[in-house]
């Protein structure tokens, strides 16, 4: 009779281990085929996001990133339409060397699709260029910080086009050190 009892008890451990292992391998393969599945959907994803078919619905909401306009710009995909080109722009100032508190006046020529310009500082300044038809250029004045911490200002000056397209250029200036002016 003990013989038949451990017989049992061995049976039905092997039959709990058997389960155990049953479920794991349950829930490994599970977890493989979801990891499979979000692996083959990151992979569409990533290879249609390097594609114009991205850039199609980003220009449509009126929002870009330059993510986007850099994926798009680098595919191999020729643009198809002309709202997809990002616009040209030149900035320049009459001189790179200025002082603290000076005003100083910055222009730019841009492509005929371009809409509004606008310049940005570091400091959290930005302000809008006026288009003058007479000349073809946008034009706008900036004063320089009077806490120019850096010897070295950048503004940025970007122009967008009615879909939202944009192009930032850069302009750098030397900033005089205030005890030279005296």
């Amino acid at each position: 009779m003990k013989s038949t009892f451990a017989f049992e008890l061995v049976r039905h451990r092997n039959r709990g281990l058997i389960a155990a292992a049953a479920f794991l391998g349950v829930v490994a393969l599970g977890l493989a085929c979801a990891g499979c599945g979000k692996h083959e959907v990151a992979e569409q994803a990533s290879a249609s996001s390097t594609g114009s078919t991205v850039a199609v619905p980003a220009v449509q909401s009126g929002t870009t990133s330059g993510t986007e306009a850099k994926l798009a710009q680098q595919s191999d995909e020729p643009i198809k339409s002309e709202e997809l080109v990002p616009p040209e722009v030149s900035a320049w100032a009459a001189d790179t060397l200025v002082a603290p508190g000076s005003v100083i006046e910055i222009q730019a020529k841009s492509s005929d699709d371009v809409t509004a310009v606008l310049l940005r500082d570091g400091i959290g300044r930005q302000q809008p260029f006026a288009f003058d038809s007479s000349s073809g250029a946008w034009h706008t004045f900036y004063r320089v910080p009077m806490r120019s911490e850096p010897e070295r200002l950048g503004v940025s000056v970007t122009a967008r086009t009615e879909h939202n397209r944009w192009r930032r250029v850069w302009i750098f200036f030397n900033v005089q050190p205030e005890d030279a002016e005296e």
